[in-house]
Parts: structure tokens; sequence; C-alpha cells
């Protein structure tokens, strides 16, 4: 049974621990946006991210569906180098990904789609996200994209979120991302937040390693998290509060 989070059963849980925040992006560190490269971080969120990064015993990574080199341009170079970013769900770790042969099949689908006016394109080296928040036609459009995805069932497993459709290599999940992070600090309390279908990989595997999985928004209904938090703002209010107990002790 999932539960509120608030800021004194969230302390108790991290207390005396060292700590890994793994945070999605969209949605949980900013604002869902209509306009995909309109997400962007604001000065004070930078600060305070920058601050987590920079605390004793405490690490931060940031794991997107977004490609590295999308996030990278988003990002701006104003987080801390100390945070890790992960991108295309955990496949590219640090850097930008290739694959000629999974580019090739991608531009396939996209060339068979291109009739359709109200869908956006999201590059990736190896994954296709197609975005459809305006389309008129809903409904008749997923059906479309799972009988293209039925084709290549071989090569892709397919990601849905809110009013997105990903093919995405049948290897690659949030939750193989958040393992190879536990393989690498293995004496790190991991807590992972997020708040779309493609978030729930990573509650499952932190759930199995008895970390912290944390939900932003009660939007997604196919529950795996065991906490729930109100909104983008409640993750920085955790965060502060954080930051504050970490500054009285010291």
């Amino acid at each position: 049974m999932q539960k509120k989070l608030n800021k004194n059963n969230f302390l108790n849980i991290l207390n005396q621990k060292k700590v890994m925040f793994i945070f999605d992006y969209d949605g949980t560190l900013v604002k869902l946006e209509r306009s995909h490269n309109e997400a962007k971080l604001d000065e004070a969120q930078i600060k305070i991210l920058n601050q987590l990064a920079q605390t004793n015993n405490t690490l931060v990574a940031i794991v997107t569906g977004r490609s590295f080199d999308n996030i990278s341009e988003l990002l701006e170079n104003k987080l801390s180098k100390n945070i890790m970013l992960y991108g295309t769900h955990g496949a590219e770790k640090g850097k930008a990904a290739k694959d000629e042969k999974l580019l090739d099949v991608l531009n396939s689908i996209k060339v068979e789609l291109q009739e359709e006016d109200y869908i956006f394109f999201e590059e990736k080296p190896i994954s296709l996200t197609i975005h459809f928040n305006n389309h008129p036609e809903k409904e008749k459009l997923i059906f479309k994209l799972e009988k293209i995805a039925t084709r290549f069932s071989d090569l892709f497993r397919i990601q849905k979120g809110h009013l997105v459709f990903e093919f995405l290599p049948k290897d690659i999940n949030k939750g193989l991302a958040i393992k190879d992070l536990q393989a690498k600090f293995p004496d790190y309390f991991l807590s992972f937040w997020g708040d779309d279908l493609t978030d729930n990989f990573g509650f499952k595997v932190i759930n199995e390693l008895g970390g912290l999985s944390i939900q932003v928004s009660d939007r997604l209904r196919e529950i795996e998290a065991g906490y729930l938090i109100d909104s983008v703002d409640s993750t920085y209010d955790l965060i502060n509060a954080y930051l504050e107990k970490i500054h009285e002790s010291n």
C-alpha cells in the first residue's frame, strides 16, 4: 500500500546513511511541458541540485528517457560535474550511444509514419520516441503503432508514457541503470524518484534492493513506488529538508 511521504518520515528513512538520489527528469525535477524542449531547470532548482551533489556522503544521478545529447543540451552545463547522467533509460552512461543497425530500423519506422501530422519524433541514437499530445485520433494512432511494434518485436519492446510511445531496445530500462549504480556504489542507500510508467522498472528494482521508491504526483495508476509526493515542488521541498538536516548536524 502506497504511503504519503512527509519530511519527517523521509528524514527518518535517510537518517545516518550514505544516500544516492536517483531522479527521473520530466515530471520529477521539472514540470511537464507541452513543448518537449521547454522543460528546463530554473536557477533555484539548479542551485538546490548542485548543493545536493556537493554534500558529503551524498551522490546524485539523473536517469532519463531523453537522449544523453538532449538532456545535456537542456542542462547547458549548469549542473555540477558530480551529477551522473544516464540517457535513454540508462543505455547512455555519461555519453551518447550509437547502433547503426537499430538506427536504420528506426528510420524506416519514421518513414512509415511521415504522413501523420500531429506527432513529434524525439531523436535518439538507439530508440525512437513518438509524442502525440495534439493528435486528434489518439486511439487510432496507438493501434497503428502497436501493429508496427509487432513487426519489430524481436528488436524492440514498447515503452508507453503519458501521450508517448517509444520503441526501445529490449535489454534497456531504468531498473538496469539503477542496478549499475548500485554495483558501482554498493555502500550507498538508494532512493529513486519518478512519475511515469517508464519509471516503474526503476521502482521495482529499488524495492528489491530495499531502497526508497518515490512517485511524484498521483498521475501514475500502475503503482510500484512505495511512497507518494504531490508534485515537482515537493521533490525540492524534501531535498531542502535533507540539506537543512545535514547542515545542522555538521
